[in-house]
């Protein structure tokens, strides 16, 4: 009697397998059908992609079959974040695994304390659980931080504790895992070129689009109640702050505008600097848009850590030798999603080039014999103002990124695409890999700014004439002016006459730790300590009431959900 085999030949149909549905034997195909069903649709296809361009390849039958195989098996096992849990998983998938995630760490600091460990070492006992998980991305930093200070209160562990048994906090981390780990195979695999798609993939693209909708639509969804009966739904808080791209790039042009006018009347030189990483950080070429032979396999992530590590051996050095500057930085992709760096900064004339050289020397320190090294690893543009200002130098990057304006006909070259197609790709970038695009260098606190433009009444009763030339310099938007009456752009924070003032809140935090809040500015200085409430009114949300349907029902009736 004939038996039926346990896997057919081809469970998936060969539209789906492709040209590897032709390759090897029934065990083969079995096989590689067994790990592709380990994986979501979307990371399936690509898995088997690379497995065809691993057998396309290869020169015998066998060797084809064989470069397959190993495509499959290595593709899978980086594409599995945990055991069930495939990058590119859905909301409902990884909710399923953070729950179990957090359930295992809750049984096992359960048995911990029972057995009489201080909390301390309960915590580092659950991180080397958390190490040999080994789901990338994981954010351990500040409980690993923590365990390094000389004497941590016991409810900062707890509540560190509380976070690594909770569910709230592993759906967090793995669905950050899952997209980032999805992303960077794409990447590698070439999906995330000027030949492909600019700066990131098409499902990252996708979604970012799908949940900036679910966040408007929730926030549409819910209301900001004060303790005074305001009423204010989400969305209109959230067009209003620095959400907004307008505003944000509203504020940062008039920020840069200001440094513009204080270097000005300093004397001091302007300087536009870039800072790019070693080859090895470039998955992509970037003119053919071909593999880089030199490429190791880093993330933009790792990129990113080997900017910020030069950043800090230059700003070390520059401080060795009294060198100081301020101004901006601008972080944005080369056309594979590797970061790169622009700085806009303000020198002493006397200083300007030995900054450039220091500059020049750490940027260099890795691979400076590389193809290119010298030319593209660090550049510099003294700016003429003659030619024009530094801020206008800038601004371009920020219309670019933020707005997708001010271009040309040309659009986004980087990219290939339109300038509102590439500031799309930009922010989708900037958030899959958690990169901050745009940073202050040096200078005083704009929080102190922000807090400031929220008085919209004169502060002259206080007596402190001071405070109150802050207050109309931040309402009038005069940010140069704001800087100078604050000390100037060289003033350390500490030294600042007005600081951001923060009251812990009366309820804990969800995880049990101590929560503080903005409440608004303290001013001090010899003889005066004053404090400015600019936040007078206590929030909550709630979910905004339902409102009645009006007018004739929509045509198609319950088909429109499916729509």
């Amino acid at each position: 009697m004939h038996v039926a085999p346990r896997f057919p030949a081809n469970p998936m149909s060969s539209s789906i397998l492709g040209g590897l549905a032709s390759l090897g034997g029934f065990e083969d195909r079995r096989w590689r059908d067994r790990q592709l069903s380990k994986l979501t649709g979307p990371t399936q296809r690509v898995v088997i992609r690379a497995a065809e361009s691993a057998a396309a390849a290869a020169d015998s039958a066998n060797i084809k079959n064989r470069s397959a195989n190993i495509a499959v098996r290595e593709g899978v096992s980086e594409l599995l974040v945990l055991p069930g849990l495939p990058a590119g998983a859905s909301e409902c998938r990884i909710s399923k695994s953070a729950t179990a995630m957090s359930d295992r760490f809750l049984k096992s600091y359960a048995k911990l304390s029972a057995a009489g460990h201080e909390p301390a070492v309960i915590l580092a006992r659950l991180l080397d659980a958390v190490a040999r998980v080994c789901v990338p991305w994981i954010s351990t930093g500040p409980m690993q931080k923590l365990l390094k200070k000389d004497d941590p209160s016991e409810r900062e562990i707890e509540s560190q504790i509380a976070r690594l048994t909770c569910p709230r906090w592993w759906r967090r981390q793995l669905r950050r895992a899952c997209a980032r780990r999805l992303e960077h195979f794409l990447r590698r695999h070439g999906e995330v070129s000027r030949r492909a798609g600019a700066y990131v993939s098409g499902y990252a693209l996708r979604r970012h689009e799908w949940r900036k909708a679910e966040t408007w639509a929730l926030l549409s969804a819910m209301v900001a109640i004060s303790d005074m009966g305001d009423e204010v739904p989400l969305s209109d808080v959230a067009a209003a702050g620095q959400a907004n791209p307008r505003n944000r790039a509203t504020e940062l042009i008039l920020r840069m505008r200001g440094y513009d006018e204080v270097a000005e009347k300093m004397g001091l030189q302007g300087a536009f600097f870039t800072l790019t990483a070693p080859s090895r950080f470039h998955a992509r070429l970037s003119r053919s848009g071909e593999q880089n032979p030199k490429y190791d396999g880093s993330s933009p992530v790792d990129a990113q850590a080997w900017l910020n590590t030069t950043w800090e051996r230059i700003r070390i050095a520059w401080h060795d030798e009294g060198i100081r500057a301020f101004g901006f930085r601008v972080a944005e992709p080369h056309h594979d999603g590797t970061p790169h760096w622009h700085l806009l900064l303000h020198f002493r004339p006397d200083q300007s080039e030995r900054a450039w050289q220091i500059f020049e020397e750490k940027a260099l320190r890795e691979s400076p014999d590389e193809r290119g090294a010298n030319k593209r690893r660090a550049t510099r543009v003294v700016i003429d103002p003659a030619k024009g200002t530094g801020a206008g130098y800038i601004a371009k990057y920020v219309a670019k990124n933020v707005l997708g304006e001010g271009l040309g006909p040309e659009g986004d070259i980087e990219a290939g695409v339109d300038g509102s197609e590439g500031a799309r790709r930009v922010a989708a970038w900037a958030s899959l890999w958690g990169i901050r695009q745009f940073q202050q260098i040096g200078s005083v606190s704009v929080t102190v700014y922000r807090e400031l433009r929220r008085v919209r009444e004169s502060l002259e009763d206080m007596d402190i004439p001071e405070l109150e030339a802050l207050r109309a310099a931040a309402d009038r938007g005069e940010w140069g002016e704001f800087v100078e009456l604050m000390g100037g752009p060289f003033v350390a924070r500490q030294d600042a006459p007005v600081r951001a003032w923060m009251v812990a809140r009366e309820s804990p935090g969800v995880y049990g730790d101590v929560i503080e809040r903005l409440q608004g500015i303290v001013m001090r200085t010899i003889g005066i300590t004053a404090r400015v409430i600019t936040r007078t009114k206590n929030w909550r949300i709630e979910r905004a009431a339902p409102v009645a349907a009006t007018g004739p029902p929509r045509s198609g009736g319950a088909l429109d959900l499916c729509q």
